[in-house]
Order: structure tokens, then C-alpha cells, then sequence
């Protein structure tokens, strides 16, 4: 979910507020990997995986590294859980014909391969440097074994986020 403001000078009549259309229901609370749905329930974008993989530019606090599993961008936990969105047919989708990308190929990416992959899509608001930090902290939570070497190239290619790099090879058993 992107959500977005439209700034104007046109005199428009405000929308009728949203009812808490939830009542009790607290799955999203109970499914967000990090807990950063509160009771209210309000997000805290410090703690939720799809600002922290997509919007955060730096890096990736240790405490939320191994909750992102291998998801590498965003996350959907809050809306899987969801009992409004169940029985929602899917929609055309921008991302509709993009083709899997695995860890390894990610980490031999550079920028040309980045914009190939993401023109023309949400995608792209996560720059280069920010898929190869969120692959390496997946790999970290994969337990492949077959990633060390992708890891280190990247590490010693220069080009990636070191810190991540180093985490995730620690996960991996074989230190940074």
C-alpha cells in the first residue's frame, strides 16, 4: 500500500471520515512480524518491514533483520491477515509479466540491470543499493548455503552494503 497526498487550491468539501470498520479484529496487530501495528491500531513506519525494505534508505536495524525472513520488497503480513481484504479478486497489476528474480541474480546486478528490472514500476522506489541490502539480509534468513559466494563477491565487489553483507554471512555460518 502506497499512500499519498494531493496538494491543491481548489475548495473541495472534506470527505466523511472512516469508521472503525474493524470492531475487535486485531489480525493485522497479531501478524505484523515486527509488531509495529498498535492497539489503535497505527502503524509505526520505524518498525514496519514494507517502509523499512522500500522507503528507508539506510540501514536496516539488527532487531528487524531476521523478521524480514526473505521477503526482499515490502511486506504484506498486515494485508494477508486481513478479513476485508479475503474474496478480493485480484486486479491488473503493474508488476503482471515481471519476471522472478533469485538472490544471486540480484546480487550481480548492477544500476543497468536495476532499471531494466524496475522501469515502469513501484519497484523502483527501492534504489540499487537497497535491493542488494535487503537480498543480503534475506539471504541471511535463508540457510542457503549457496548464497555465501554470491554474498561475498558482493562484499568484496565493492558495491554492496557491507554491514548486511557481514550479517547475513554470520547467519550463514561462515563469519563476514
Amino acid at each position: 500500500m502506497l499512500l499519498a497526498e494531493i496538494v491543491c487550491n481548489l475548495d473541495l468539501p472534506p470527505d466523511t471520515p472512516l469508521l472503525d470498520g474493524c470492531g475487535p479484529c486485531r489480525q493485522c496487530v497479531s501478524a505484523c512480524p515486527t509488531g509495529a501495528i498498535g492497539d489503535a491500531p497505527l502503524v509505526d513506519a520505524r518498525r514496519c518491514l514494507s517502509c523499512l525494505t522500500i522507503e528507508h534508505r539506510g540501514e536496516i536495524a539488527p532487531e528487524f533483520r531476521a523478521a524480514l525472513g526473505r521477503r526482499v520488497f515490502g511486506c504484506d503480513a498486515c494485508q494477508e491477515a486481513c478479513s476485508h481484504n479475503r474474496g478480493v479478486p485480484p486486479g491488473d497489476s503493474e508488476l503482471t509479466g515481471k519476471r522472478q528474480v533469485t538472490l544471486a541474480e540480484i546480487f550481480a546486478w548492477r544500476e543497468g540491470d536495476w532499471d531494466a528490472f524496475t522501469r515502469g514500476s513501484a519497484l523502483r522506489r527501492a534504489k540499487l543499493d537497497q535491493w542488494l541490502r535487503n537480498a543480503a539480509l534475506a539471504a541471511g534468513n535463508s540457510g542457503d548455503a549457496a548464497l555465501v559466494e554470491p554474498l561475498r563477491t558482493l562484499l568484496t565487489g565493492g558495491a554492496g552494503p557491507v554491514n548486511a553483507v557481514a550479517w547475513a554471512l554470520v547467519r550463514l555460518g561462515v563469519g563476514g
